[in-house]
């Protein structure tokens, strides 16, 4: 989320010359927008760009030219386009254009960007906000296509053994309510490539790779620079059905692709970097996204299997802790057979790096 500083405290520069570093120092701020408007004949142009306080530097510039019916309609056009393009310039990268794409209110947008934070990191404790915050974007605007993806994110998340496990006839009912969202996201925008990368994972989680497949081409064909759709869908998907190093290849794309990416992208390097055998690479992965997003129990299981695999179950116990806070009734048969690989030696290995950091398969004894 970026903080913006209020508009009264940058008053006293009006009508002045001023240095955007003198700005930066003074408001302690890094990023500037500044920008002018003129109005001729029932037109407005408004000019604006995006410059780095700290070095002088022009991230973004833009130009605005509207007419003038109704003035806060275009007021509050611009004011979306610009915080699109500031997001997509300092935050989120290409996913961030996406979001924005098939509404014009704002208040709509800014609910999917903050509930995405909340889902896609995959918090159990964040859900109900994030639930909270996707009610108040389709009220806003039911036809919000973007929105109803990211209701089915919302309720994969509920169905997927990364973020805890759940009985069978919760996980069935979450499935199924993520392949309705996810088909009405289509509906409503046919070339919705958030809605078929969440229809991708949620094919996976069947057990449907094929199907995960196809679904997983179609998103990256329509949206080739996402990140969230290259290191969440497609590396999840090429992982799980055998190619981890094209999964890897993946989401190193999607790290150049956005600025500050998000833990999850780390957890997806390191999930391919395990299978791929690169343990000592995925171990240090692992503990950096564990560093930057506490509460997911998906990169402690697999940084537990991992030093399990290396042989360093001493490096294992503190992690094998915080899973049982997570998760007080886990089990290792249970979360494996959640995992839905394609090869079974996949799951096998996991489950054998699990039992030997020192996680008894409780299922079996």
């Amino acid at each position: 989320r970026l903080l913006v500083v209020a508009r009264n405290s940058t008053f006293v520069y009006k009508g002045r010359a001023v240095d955007v570093k003198q700005v930066s120092r003074e408001q302690g701020v890094r990023y500037v927008l500044e920008g002018s408007v003129r109005s001729a004949g029932g037109r407005v142009r408004v000019n604006a760009q995006l410059i780095d306080a700290t070095t002088g530097l022009h991230i973004w510039a833009e130009r605005y030219d509207r007419v003038v019916e109704d003035i806060f309609a275009v007021q509050d056009e611009i004011t979306r386009e610009i915080v699109v393009a500031m997001d997509v310039q300092l935050r989120e990268g290409e996913q961030s254009r996406m979001w924005s794409r098939g509404t014009q209110n704002l208040e709509a947008w800014e609910c999917v960007r903050q509930a995405s934070d909340a889902v896609l990191g995959g918090v159990t404790d964040e859900r109900p906000r994030a639930r909270a915050l996707i009610d108040r974007a389709l009220e806003l605007d039911p036809d919000y296509a973007v929105a109803w993806t990211m209701r089915a994110w919302l309720h994969f998340t509920e169905a997927d053994v990364g973020g805890g496990l759940a009985t069978r006839e919760k996980i069935e009912k979450a499935q199924a309510s993520a392949f309705e969202c996810g088909h009405r996201a289509l509906e409503l925008d046919p070339d919705c490539a958030e809605a078929y990368g969440i229809l991708a994972l949620t094919h996976l989680n069947a057990g449907e790779h094929d199907k995960a497949m196809e679904m997983t081409e179609k998103a990256i064909a329509l949206a080739p620079n996402n990140a969230e759709i290259l290191g969440g869908v497609a590396s999840a998907v090429m992982r799980k059905s055998g190619r981890p190093e094209r999964g890897a290849e993946l989401v190193k794309k999607a790290m150049r692709l956005t600025p500050f990416y998000r833990p999850g992208l780390l957890r997806a390097l390191a999930n391919n970097y395990r299978l791929s055998g690169r343990l000592d690479e995925a171990v240090q992965c692992y503990r950096e996204s564990i560093k930057r997003e506490d509460g997911y129990l998906a990169p402690y299981v697999n940084l537990v299997s991992a030093l399990g695999e290396l042989g360093r179950q001493d490096e294992a116990v503190p992690y094998i802790v915080r899973i049982r806070e997570l998760e007080p009734e886990f089990s290792v048969a249970r979360y494996v057979t959640g995992l839905s690989y394609r090869r079974s030696a996949d799951a096998e290995r996991i489950k054998a790096g699990l039992i030997k950091a020192g996680l008894p398969d409780e299922a079996a004894a």
